[in-house]
């Protein structure tokens, strides 16, 4: 099965249309720059692991704060 890899334009939009934290995009930004410079320092496609870093969190707001949400109302408190 082949998978259709997103470009660094499409990467971005996903991850601004299922996050909206502006914290969480800065820190994606900042993954795809470290992937990027790690990628280039050991000659690996830069693009690729760029893309993978910035969408690295992509279901973070959905499902980690959704399970928050469910903690919450069920009465569980974080630590």
């Amino acid at each position: 099965m082949a998978s259709k890899i997103p470009s660094r334009e499409e990467a971005y939009a996903l991850l601004t249309k299922y996050n909206k934290n502006d914290s969480l995009i800065k820190h994606a930004l900042a993954v795809e720059g470290v992937m990027r410079y790690c990628a280039r320092k050991r000659g690996e496609d830069e693009e690729k692991w760029g893309i993978i870093g910035l969408i690295h969190d992509l279901d973070y707001e959905t499902i980690i704060m959704g399970m928050r949400d469910v903690a919450e109302e069920i009465g569980l408190k974080g630590g």
